[in-house]
């Protein structure tokens, strides 16, 4: 559509560029839902499986704590985070980047161990074969990310922990709620390269504790440090079960771990999102 986004990235790029700052830049009203809520609304937990991270209603813009230089998505103070010592905003620079990056490591690494090119690694491919990346340059070296097995018989792929793991059955079709290579259902396993939040645990079978998607990482903070809850189609819709979602407009592999709280599983009369997941009065 004429001034939609995809329209804007082919027709006028800079201006498509602008329109994402002033979302950054942005501050949010009680009215659009900053600083409501619901304190029993879920946040991602942290890696000690009990604190969850830093809640909602706590700020109306981005650009509060990425503010050096300002306007322009830099870094920021140090927040409440990771302890007594805190952390300080991370600046955005390079971002995507970094996200494509993760994209081609996952993709190097199913080269290697996705023998018969299905798109998962499946039972007979579940060996103690070595999981790495080669570098580019002049002077390439291999990059450990472990084992595409299973060696101590755990139940979980021995494979870096960047690496989030969900298992999937024979189809390639991801079972809910099974949490390692055990459960009668599952046949193999997928994954994504988890490139943002280092230092970060997950459990076995559980949420990322961050997205490997600027996309995805967006309505995280949306929700956790404003109270605001996207409704992202691009997210959501999961194609048979395969754990990938959309592609973004910039052409961005999605995947299931960032499904936003707002499914739009009500609408109201003008087509709008009336789940409202954090009861707060405010839709969409």
């Amino acid at each position: 559509m004429a001034g939609a986004t995809a329209w804007l990235y082919f027709r006028d790029p800079w201006l498509g560029y602008q329109r994402g700052r002033d979302l950054f830049v942005r501050e949010f009203s009680m009215a659009e839902g900053a600083f409501g809520g619901d304190e029993r609304t879920p946040v991602p937990i942290l890696e000690d499986r009990k604190t969850r991270m830093v809640h909602g209603a706590k700020t109306a813009s981005c650009a509060l704590c990425h503010n050096t230089p300002f306007r322009d998505g830099g870094a920021g103070p140090t927040i409440f985070k990771n302890g007594a010592s805190g952390r300080n905003t991370p600046h955005l620079f390079g971002a995507g980047l970094i996200e494509m990056l993760g994209w081609q490591i996952r993709l190097m690494l199913l080269s290697r161990g996705d023998r018969n090119r299905n798109g998962f690694i499946d039972a007979a491919e579940i060996i103690p074969s070595k999981a790495g990346v080669t570098t580019g340059g002049s002077q390439p070296r291999e990059i450990d990310f472990g084992s595409f097995g299973d060696a101590d018989g755990d139940g979980v792929p021995d494979l870096n922990a960047a690496c989030h793991v969900w298992y999937v059955d024979a189809a390639g079709r991801r079972v809910r709620g099974a949490t390692n290579l055990k459960d009668k259902q599952v046949a193999g396993y997928n994954f994504e390269v988890l490139v943002f939040g280092w230092g970060h645990a997950n459990a076995p079978g559980s949420r990322a504790p961050l997205s490997s998607t600027l996309r995805g990482f967006s309505a995280v903070a949306f929700h956790v440090h404003a109270g605001l809850q996207a409704c992202d189609g691009t997210l959501n819709e999961e194609a048979g079960r395969t754990g990938l979602t959309g592609i973004s407009l910039a052409g961005a592999q999605q995947f299931f771990t960032a499904k936003t709280l707002d499914r739009r599983e009500s609408l109201t009369g003008d087509g709008l999102s009336g789940d409202d997941p954090d009861r707060d009065g405010v839709l969409e």
